[in-house]
């Protein structure tokens, strides 16, 4: 009963023009990201993320979700169409994927994908919707210990993630902790690597430290990449098929899978969808229904790593909206959305605003069904997007920058 009543209550709060505006230009949004090679809903989310001041905070937290959702949506075609992943966690895509479109199946792939995906994004929203209240009267009872050892977690969930680059990780979440802790001291009220500035005393600004981690880094990543090689007939023949759509059910075993790991996966702070998309794949190719090898173009493959994906959306905003505790790295900004508009997101939140808990419920409910209905009347108009050099821009400005100081430039 609490479940419907939760349901209604999120309705309510999305009745709104603002939101539901949000909700269709932040979908839109973020499947442009996805599709357009090179960029990922990291920067757009940062850049976004100083416009949702103005906003109503349901308003501007369904805009940035939109950006998130769609965005893994988007990273499936470039796998697929081009070999290139939209998003780090579409790799296991791209596997099977382009092998089945270069066998002249792109509109099967691409259904497969979306299918498995907006059936994870359904799961994962009702999870949350499901698992919110009774995750919120729990995490009352966090304390120190408690905390510490959700540090701890997630840092051997990062090291796990990332054990083939274990001092790069191990680096950069030493650096997270450093900026985490400039600013005073919350139980000792003592000044913490402030340098006697003021403007460091609440610590780096979101904003600032969200721009310069995603944003800089993916120009300089785009600088140094080759631009894509293109297949135009594969672009040519993106699509979508009932029949596609409606196979991921017939793998019911990958999917199972798929959904389990993503959801479970998302609970864990800082983590991401990389993994459970890798854990998702590689127990799928053990006992598999189709007797198609993985990386040959099994279908399998598809619906277990896309299914994962997807579903870790809802499972990263329960620990948002009952922990205080960001999922990954997109919603640790999506997070700032809160801090502006005084919103302190953990074990009260639900019962101080239970329509912003609500509303993110079935805001992703919704985001999943507009996501799918875009794609099917738009795939191919967004699959030419692909050929955009997103690189050109970036290497204009490097360009620039390596001209000799008062010297003419050359038209």
């Amino acid at each position: 009963m609490e479940f419907f009543q939760d349901f209604a209550l999120g309705v309510s709060a999305l009745s709104s023009l603002t939101v539901m505006l949000s909700i269709l230009f932040g979908a839109i949004l973020g499947i442009v990201v996805g599709v357009l090679p090179g960029v990922g809903p990291g920067v757009t989310i940062a850049v976004l993320l100083p416009f949702t001041y103005g906003m109503p905070p349901l308003a501007g937290i369904c805009l940035l979700l939109g950006v998130y959702c769609g965005a893994f949506y988007g990273g499936a075609v470039t796998s697929i169409l081009i070999r290139t992943p939209g998003e780090a966690s579409s790799i296991m895509t791209m596997f099977d994927g382009y092998p089945m479109a270069r066998k002249g199946e792109a509109q099967r792939a691409l259904s497969l994908a979306f299918m498995s995906a907006f059936l994870g994004g359904i799961l994962s929203a009702l999870l949350l919707g499901l698992a919110a209240r009774p995750l919120s009267t729990m995490a009352g009872k966090f304390g120190a210990p408690e905390t510490a050892l959700a540090i701890v977690l997630a840092s051997l969930c990062v090291a796990k993630a990332y054990q083939r680059q274990f001092f790069l990780a191990l680096t950069m979440t030493a650096l997270g902790f450093f900026i985490a802790t400039i600013g005073i001291d919350p139980n000792s009220n003592e000044q913490r690597f402030t340098f006697g500035s003021s403007g460091m005393l609440s610590g780096l600004p979101l904003v600032a430290v969200a721009v310069g981690l995603f944003g800089m880094a993916q120009a300089l990543v785009m600088i140094s990449s080759a631009k894509p090689k293109f297949d135009a007939t594969l672009i040519e023949k993106a699509g979508l098929t009932w029949r596609g759509l409606t196979e991921a059910l017939r793998y019911p075993k990958a999917l199972a899978k798929g959904l389990f790991l993503g959801g479970a996966i998302g609970i864990l702070p800082a983590v991401g969808a990389g993994l459970s998309t890798s854990l998702a794949y590689f127990w799928s190719q053990r006992g598999a229904k189709n007797p198609t090898p993985f990386g040959s173009g099994n279908p399998e493959g598809i619906v277990a790593a896309e299914s994962a994906n997807n579903s870790n959306s809802g499972g990263a905003m329960i620990t948002v909206l009952t922990l205080g505790i960001p999922g990954d790295a997109i919603t640790a900004i999506i997070m700032g959305v809160f801090v502006v508009h005084g919103i302190v997101p953990g074990p009260t939140l639900f019962f101080d605003r239970p329509e912003i808990v609500n509303g993110v419920f079935v805001g992703l409910l919704v985001l999943n069904v507009i996501i799918l209905a875009l794609l099917a009347l738009s795939i191919r108009s967004l699959a030419r997007l692909m050929v955009v050099d997103t690189t050109s821009t970036c290497r204009c400005y490097q360009a620039a920058a390596l001209e000799p100081t008062g010297t003419p430039s050359r038209e």
